[in-house]
Order: C-alpha cells, then sequence, then structure tokens
C-alpha cells in the first residue's frame, strides 16, 4: 500500500474563492475563512 489510513490526507485539490481555479492545498492563501489561490484572489 502507498499510503496507510492514519496518514494525513495532502493531495487535495481546493477551489479558490474569487475565480475558481483548483489549486494544491499546500499552496493555499486563507483569508477571512476563505481559500485562495493566490494574494492577488485574496486582496480583491
Amino acid at each position: 500500500m502507498f499510503s496507510s489510513k492514519n496518514e494525513k490526507k495532502l493531495n487535495e485539490m481546493v477551489n479558490c474563492s474569487v475565480c475558481n481555479t483548483f489549486v494544491h492545498e499546500s499552496i493555499i492563501v486563507k483569508k477571512s475563512g476563505k481559500e485562495y489561490c493566490s494574494t492577488e484572489c485574496s486582496n480583491l
């Protein structure tokens, strides 16, 4: 098996709250309880 059931998922894709682009969860920008693909989207 490649991963155990106890490992935390680190391969999730997250939808940007502004532009709807999907980005890897490791590079999302969180602000005011929302998730963004970049600092540009988070500042709109």
